[in-house]
Parts: C-alpha cells; sequence; structure tokens
C-alpha cells in the first residue's frame, strides 16, 4: 500500500504582523524587497496587510501583487463588502492571489464591521455577495 505524501505550505505573516511591532513602519519599496526574499526562501503564501488600512498599505500590497510571481500574494479584510472589494483591487493582478476575510469577536473590534453579530462560516460568502473562485473568494 502506497502512502500518500503530505503536503506542507508555509503562510507567512512578516509584512503584516512585522509591522504591528513599536516603531516598524515599511515603506512599499522595503515591503516588496521583503516579499519578494520570503518568496525565493519558498514560502507559499505571503499575507502581506490590510489594504483598507491606509493609501500607503493598498498600494504596497498592489506593488507586491504586481512584482511577486512566485508566492500566493494574500491581503486580509474584515468581513465586509468594502473590505472585501478594497483587498481584491489590491491583489487583483498577482499571479497567484487570496483574500483572508476575518470577523471581528471583540467588541471594539466589531466598530468598522458591518457584520455586528456572529455568522456561520457556510453563510460569510453569501452574507458578503461573493462567489467562489477555485478555492478563493472573488467580489
Amino acid at each position: 500500500m502506497a502512502i500518500e505524501p503530505r503536503i506542507i505550505k508555509f503562510y507567512e505573516t512578516t509584512l503584516r504582523d512585522g509591522e504591528q511591532t513599536p516603531g516598524v513602519n515599511y515603506f512599499p519599496e522595503e515591503k516588496l524587497a521583503i516579499a519578494q526574499a520570503l518568496a525565493d526562501m519558498g514560502f507559499d503564501t505571503l499575507d502581506c496587510g490590510f489594504p483598507i488600512s491606509s493609501p500607503g498599505e493598498f498600494e504596497a500590497v498592489r506593488l507586491i501583487a504586481s512584482k511577486v510571481d512566485n508566492a500566493e500574494i494574500c491581503a486580509i479584510a474584515r468581513a465586509n463588502p468594502a473590505d472585501i472589494e478594497r483587498a481584491w483591487d489590491a491583489v487583483r493582478i498577482a499571479a497567484h492571489s487570496a483574500i483572508q476575510p476575518f470577523i471581528s469577536v471583540r467588541d471594539h473590534h466589531q466598530r468598522g464591521s458591518a457584520l455586528r453579530h456572529p455568522v456561520r462560516y457556510g453563510g460569510l460568502r453569501t452574507a458578503l455577495g461573493v462567489r467562489s473562485t477555485g478555492g478563493r473568494c472573488a467580489p
């Protein structure tokens, strides 16, 4: 009996979580250089940022999406249509793109979300008005 090989994928969050460190603030070109280095090291998915948070963050994610073609480029978005649309606008040009929507569970994080109550994951795509595209969500 043959054993099926296991596939392990690496999801890298330095570009998003790293900027949450006090005093750390990357310019778009710096984020691009870091993203390319991480992709060249073999990371499968790069969590590049939160495009709706600022015009600079949007441009940095879009720059990475336009230049890095050897990794999946992911943007995070709150579970509301405006966030999803902004994330999609940032990553849609990537060779391999993804959006990671999230639902805040803390009251102070929910203030900016259109969803202020728990949503079953099965109904998330319907609630957001998105369709499935090969395992990824897109507007």
